[in-house]
């Protein structure tokens, strides 16, 4: 355990095992309260939270990248191997080679988590990517997305394979472990996880918010320096902005762009896969039903039917009732849903909005990447018409946390990205048949030298990173200050 986690440890630990008083946390609240710069609402009860959850972060999730990611060849199956005999032999390691890399809003596709009542399908075939992504399924690999990180455990994963050396090209597996990415592309979705988890530090002291921005692009750049030291791509999607109680699309009405997209992806579906998951169970009252309701535009009362925002969901994608299961579950669910309960994701958002803008002068004009931006189509249209908030996602998009996406969101990520692909020639894999360093076939000739996708890494920005935001998170909240 390295000493700067020891020395976290050793401050926190003791205080959540303390009886703490009342006079002492008001003595404790009120010194925040008085920080400059201090924001009302996030007392030392906040932050200690953030603490908590950021520690158990820090400690665990780095680890699960080691036993599930690995270095070496181990992200391509295995090897390096002795020379295979024929390029037949090569096959089965040519797939997947599209890697998607980030957080849960990508994560939960791993785990076969899709459409049906409880989001979960009792077919293989049916679930995660293959739910969305066709054609591309057998592509397609989640291993380096992984759930509750934040961008720097995939950065600091590729240091620990790489020994630090992002500049080595094309690293031989036979000489050193490092982390094998040739002939991969990377689908990048990384950065809310830095905000969401530290929010109430971050905003007990904003003037730490502009160097935690900084932290994700050196994360990002370090993560592409990777890649294109192996000539391989690298797609940096732009973030999405995150439903905010209170903004309403009362009419219950999508906006033309995002029916156009939602209905290109849906376009390209196989019949099979447009059904609803109900008809595949065998639920046929029920299923029957739900698509009176949505596709005939009954009133709720006449179906004596109460769904869920993941029901209306899943119905309006495979009963082909887009607008109408629209109009349904906002008019019912999201109107109560959004004004009542639903979390408060305007700060959130608003960073998401600022990491958005800023990735593309710091990382994608200067690193030849590729860069998807949808965010015009994942607002809300009536917050921006009406009240002129354009950082407020449409809840259509999300489930009933308002951060993870539903169906119609995995769907327009879904038509982005593939549509991305089909135009960039990511429909072939880049991987000879006569395989590549960790599996190829005798007489194979690898390149050398600086690859062409190679651009250098800009220096890094003053950043503020995880173990420093919980430093200050410990000393905010516990008033131990000692490193």
């Amino acid at each position: 355990m390295s000493l700067l986690r020891k020395s976290i440890l050793s401050a926190l630990l003791p205080v959540l095992a303390a009886d703490l008083h009342a006079g002492t946390l008001t003595e404790i609240r009120d010194t925040i309260r008085n920080l400059p710069g201090y924001s009302r609402g996030f007392d030392k009860d906040a932050i200690r939270d953030s603490v908590i959850r950021a520690l158990g972060q820090y400690l665990v999730l780095q680890d699960t990248y080691r036993g599930a990611v690995g270095c070496g060849c181990r992200l391509k199956g295995g090897g390096p191997e002795a020379p295979y005999a024929a390029s037949s032999d090569i096959d089965p390691f040519r797939n997947p080679y599209i890697y998607f890399m980030g957080d849960s809003r990508v994560a939960t596709l791993n785990s076969g988590v899709d459409i049906d009542q409880n989001f979960e399908l009792s077919a293989p075939s049916w679930g995660g990517f293959a739910a969305y992504y066709q054609e591309y399924t057998p592509r397609i690999n989640g291993s380096l997305a992984i759930g509750g990180t934040t961008s720097q455990n995939l950065r600091t994963h590729f240091d620990e394979c790489a020994g630090g050396d992002f500049r080595r090209f094309y690293p031989d597996p036979n000489v050193v472990s490092h982390i094998q990415l040739e002939y991969k592309r990377g689908v990048l979705l990384t950065g809310g996880n830095d905000f969401k988890i530290y929010e109430p530090i971050l905003r007990a002291l904003p003037i730490l918010i502009p160097l935690r921005h900084n932290h994700v692009l050196n994360n990002m750049n370090r993560v592409v320096s990777y890649f294109q030291a192996q000539n391989a791509e690298v797609l940096i999607l732009g973030q999405t902005p995150f439903p905010v109680r209170g903004y309403l699309n009362t009419q219950g009405r999508m906006p033309t762009p995002l029916l156009d997209a939602l209905g290109n992806w849906q376009a390209r579906m196989d019949d099979r896969l447009r059904k609803w998951q109900a008809y595949e169970s065998g639920d046929e009252s029920t299923a029957d039903r739900l698509e009176s309701c949505v596709l005939l535009s009954i009133p709720e009362g006449g179906c004596n039917f109460h769904g869920s925002m993941r029901d209306y969901t899943g119905i309006g994608i495979y009963a082909r009732g887009f607008t109408v299961a629209a109009r349904g579950f906002l008019a019912n669910q999201i109107q109560q849903w959004g004004g009542l309960g639903g979390p408060d994701n305007t700060w959130l958002s608003m960073q998401m909005a600022i990491l958005t803008t800023v990735t593309v002068p710091f990382v994608i004009q200067t690193r030849n990447v590729g860069f998807v931006n949808d965010w015009h189509l994942w607002v809300d249209p009536y917050a921006v018409a009406h009240t002129g908030q354009w950082h407020v996602g449409n809840p259509v998009l999300y489930n009933d946390d308002g951060i993870h996406y539903s169906a119609y969101g995995h769907a327009l990520l879904a038509n982005s990205l593939m549509t991305y692909w089909d135009t960039h020639g990511w429909d072939q894999n880049e991987m000879p048949a006569a395989g590549d360093r960790c599996h190829f076939v005798t007489g194979l000739t690898h390149p050398t030298g600086q690859p062409s996708r190679w651009t250098e890494e800009p220096p890094p920005l003053p950043a503020a990173s995880d173990e420093l935001l919980i430093l200050i998170g410990i000393c905010l909240s516990t008033g131990n200050c000692k490193v």
